[in-house]
């Protein structure tokens, strides 16, 4: 496996994503130069790509994969609110789920309590509940917050983790099991699918991050650094991406099923970039691969919807005060 998934895996499991940061000078300077090759614009300025929009608050600290409801109006998110949230890692203090309008807004608490994060949010078909996992289960909850919330009957031999549910209301979701190789643990991550309420159980194969197509034929997934795709009875898998030298990964399809967006450290060339991510897009076969954001600001956890291309990212952070990853949208212009 390669190095640089297993450490993208492990940080994003417990909830410690943290962007890349460059000084003020730095970042002043990539603001004001320009590029034929992507972004050079941080803020809400016009590209050949599209319209570059922030959409979470300054104080929100978003931790890892976000949803947007079945309707188009709404994004779940995990994270911890305040402007030197970030500082809250190192206080236990846990990461909880919060609702705002898509279009930007005043967060508003989903889950509250307890002493373990709550994560991966991902909305039933029917916009009225979130599927999440925290502390190693998964649990369902109204999307207000009402009337608390139901465990998930998992994989029960692992750590469960990133469900994702289906038009069709089942789940994928993987889980993580430490296993002794020598004289270290290594991870091993495993893809299962269930009915909506933990039902039917099958173990799909080896993988992490699956994320359903929007019609729930097919699963897409990050293993061994590269994107794979496999239908949900597991008979076609296919391997999208095959470069060993660079990361790609956390692979999510488009709204209407043409497109998979994902991050990658691909540089000019093929080459890998050092520590930096950027939102990459290709067709669903694997072809077309096109690069849709740039800058070191660590971007990642793609989502294509009518509305745009929705990533965490920690650009405009530019001073260590404002250490926050926050969603951005690109508004694209027509495919």
């Amino acid at each position: 496996m390669k190095t640089i998934l297993i450490k993208f895996a492990l940080v994003s499991i417990l909830g410690m994503f943290s962007g890349c940061f460059t000084s003020t000078q730095q970042m002043n300077k990539r603001v004001q130069s320009s590029s034929s090759w992507g972004f050079v614009s941080e803020i809400d300025e016009p590209s050949s790509r599209g319209v570059l929009k922030k959409v979470s608050p300054d104080e929100s600290d978003v931790r890892g994969r976000f949803c947007v409801s079945p309707n188009g109006e709404m994004l779940v998110f995990a994270g911890i609110q305040g402007r030197h949230s970030y500082m809250n890692v190192a206080k236990k203090s846990p990461v909880q789920l919060w609702k705002i309008p898509v279009s930007g807004g005043a967060p508003v608490k989903i889950t509250s309590g307890g002493e373990e994060d709550c994560e991966y949010p991902s909305f039933t078909p029917d916009g009225k509940h979130i599927v999440y996992s925290s502390g190693g289960t998964l649990w369902r909850i109204q999307q207000n917050g009402a009337g608390g919330r139901t465990r998930i009957p998992g994989s029960g031999i692992g750590s469960d983790f990133a469900p994702h549910v289906a038009s069709d209301g089942r789940i994928v979701f993987c889980s993580l099991q430490m296993r002794s190789r020598t004289s270290s643990l290594s991870p091993n991550f495993f893809i299962w699918i269930c009915d909506a309420d933990g039902g039917n159980l099958t173990q799909l194969r080896e993988g992490a991050f699956p994320m359903w197509s929007p019609d729930a034929s097919s699963i897409v997934f990050t293993h061994d650094g590269d994107i794979w795709s496999v239908t949900a009875d597991g008979t076609e898998l296919t391997q999208l991406t095959n470069n060993p030298r660079i990361f790609e990964g956390l692979p999510t399809f488009s709204d209407d099923g043409k497109f998979i967006v994902y991050a990658s450290n691909e540089g000019r060339n093929g080459k890998p970039m050092s520590n930096d991510f950027n939102i990459w897009r290709m067709r669903v076969n694997g072809s077309e691969k096109t690069q849709l954001t740039e800058l070191k600001s660590w971007d990642s956890w793609p989502l294509q919807h009518s509305r745009g291309v929705f990533f965490l990212s920690a650009r405009a952070a530019i001073d260590m005060q404002n250490k926050l990853q926050r969603i951005w949208r690109l508004e694209m212009q027509e495919d």
